[in-house]
């Protein structure tokens, strides 16, 4: 329901401003290619804070391993975006907004991309976490301007060329312009880039893994890490 009222609120905002389409698309389908995407990067990165602290009886068992809680919550926050995506796309189809699928490959390939850079962002705030206890507050409240930076409610391509390079840093946006490319035929990004996208996702995996490797004792056996 969480992408759905998002959706709902941001059609409803475009309806009073009177414009049918964003870059030669439907609004309700603009919007909502752009809200599940970026739902997926949000929600893993913010199911995998305190996610080892919140299974620390678990690991009493010894096949059980501090990576595990992560994975796990990372696997079902997965699913449950793809399932959203299938259902909420289904939804606008059935209420009259025709569109073609461009590529479900190129779908796929957006969306486990996005699913290993935000994997990657996880594991650094996995770990970061129990440094500060307040970090699970201030978290939120960092990554919250993404919201309005990944393009889910704007398009790269009517935006002034000055100011694209430097909103084409994000790698959420070229993920989102990514998988709206390959999920419709009348949607073409002009400035989204696959490789930069893939380089984003195996440096964020590595630098994740390596973080969460380096404390990943200390986040076992003092459950509270400390600076000192």
């Amino acid at each position: 329901m969480d992408p759905v009222f998002g959706i709902a609120v941001l059609c409803f905002i475009r309806t009073l401003m009177g414009s049918r389409s964003i870059a030669g698309l439907e609004f309700p389908l603009f919007f909502a290619s752009g809200m599940l995407f970026y739902n997926l990067f949000n929600l893993i990165g913010q199911a995998s804070l305190g996610a080892v602290e919140a299974n620390m009886s678990l690991l009493n068992y010894q096949r059980i391993k501090p990576l595990d809680p992560i994975i796990s919550r990372a696997l079902l926050e997965m699913i449950l975006s793809g399932t959203s995506m299938l259902v909420v796309l289904g939804s606008i189809a059935y209420f009259g907004f025709e569109f073609s699928i461009d590529s479900i490959l190129g779908v796929i390939e957006a969306f486990f991309l996005l699913v290993f850079f935000s994997f990657g962002v996880g594991l650094f705030l996995a770990t970061v976490s129990p440094f500060v206890q307040d970090f699970k507050k201030i978290a939120p409240v960092l990554l919250r301007p993404l919201f309005f930076l990944s393009g889910i409610f704007f398009s790269v391509n009517t935006m002034p060329e000055s100011v694209v390079p430097y909103f084409m840093w994000n790698p959420i946006l070229h993920g989102i312009e990514l998988g709206r490319d390959a999920l419709f035929e009348s949607y073409t990004s002009e400035h989204a880039d696959k490789s930069y996208l893939y380089i984003s996702a195996v440096v964020s995996l590595t630098l994740g893994l390596m973080i969460f490797r380096r404390f990943r004792i200390t986040l076992v056996t003092s459950g509270t890490i400390k600076l000192a």
